[in-house]
């Protein structure tokens, strides 16, 4: 189901508590409504569309509205009932397809299934960027830049991937015991590798600075830039290996808004019968670097995006940046 919910995502790992009676009943209430939801005609019409929209296909304009940080004035967290977190987050999780499926009348679609993530994380690069909160709930933030020297960059190691098979199968089935007969449990093994070095780099190191880093120390940064891509290209090949992923190519969030339907991608064979990356959408995108010129932004963006990015079948690429001057590159 593409309804992104962190909160749910954050849980997964928690231990599993006590599922009290009545919260058992008022999860099955809300799976059943959101099953109600999801057999509604409209949202095999929206599937097909989004099928055609995605091959380039003439359809209408397909519109996806995403409350993000306002659905905690939707849906309060104080209105909750579950105590549990895990199960809290599967209450949190239903509530919000069910609100989309009665309220928004967009084109996200909502599926007859209950997916259950892979549990998984990544190392990170080595160097924790520390970020300062506003004083205001919901206000800004600012990151403090962890390479303040050159030398700093030292610091920087591959990042890896930790699975947790044992979790992800608890969950599952903990999932399928309260509400499989209703929504189906579905294990989605999609793994998201971040292949959005611009943002890291610019977490990193501070976006003014690299940009003054671009004309003051370019060799510096392309072999910063080079590590990092290596780096991600050789966690593409491990995870393609161990990782026995998922596609992408149903009710998946793509990209920086956007719906994954595809008839085009399962077509691409790994030869081995796992799936590939080759299976998959890719993503990748460079509004940290909004400001620079076109040549800029090809020599220190897409130059290291492009040999990612080749390692999908199909990709979505862009953000809040402006790209009118830059589609030819």
């Amino acid at each position: 189901m593409i309804e992104y919910c962190d909160y749910r995502l954050k849980t997964q790992k928690n231990d599993i508590g006590i599922l009290l009676p009545d919260e058992r009943q008022l999860l099955r209430k809300l799976a059943l409504r959101v099953k109600e939801i999801a057999m509604r005609p409209s949202q095999s019409v929206k599937i097909d569309l989004w099928r055609k929209h995605n091959k380039l296909e003439k359809v209408r304009p397909m519109v996806l509205a995403f409350p993000e940080g306002a659905w905690r004035e939707l849906i309060p967290y104080e209105t909750l009932t579950i105590i549990d977190p895990f199960w809290r987050s599967y209450e949190y999780y239903l509530k919000r397809l069910i609100y989309r499926g009665e309220r928004i009348h967009d084109d996200n679609v909502i599926e007859p299934i209950i997916e259950v993530p892979l549990v998984y994380s990544f190392s990170g690069w080595g160097m924790g960027v520390h970020t300062v909160f506003s004083k205001e709930e919901r206000g800004a933030v600012r990151w403090e830049p962890a390479i303040k020297e050159l030398k700093d960059v030292e610091k920087l190691k591959a990042p890896t991937i930790k699975i947790d098979e044992d979790i992800t199968k608890r969950n599952v089935n903990a999932v399928a015991e309260i509400l499989g007969d209703l929504l189906p449990a579905q294990e989605n093994r999609f793994i998201s590798i971040d292949t959005r070095l611009i943002g890291a780099i610019s977490r990193m190191r501070g976006i003014d600075q690299l940009m003054l880093d671009m004309v003051d120390e370019p060799e510096w940064l392309h072999e910063v830039m080079s590590f990092m891509l290596q780096s991600t290209l050789k966690l593409i090949d491990h995870v393609e290996k161990v990782g026995n992923i998922s596609s992408n190519d149903g009710n998946d969030y793509v990209g920086t808004g956007g719906v994954g339907y595809s008839d085009e991608l399962r077509q691409k064979d790994a030869g081995d019968g796992k799936t590939s990356f080759k299976n998959c959408w890719g993503v990748s995108e460079s509004q940290d670097y909004e400001m620079i010129s076109p040549i800029m932004y090809d020599e220190f963006a897409v130059k290291y995006q492009i040999p990612m990015l080749e390692h999908y079948g199909l990709n979505c690429y862009g953000c809040c940046e402006s790209l009118n001057k830059k589609f030819e590159i």
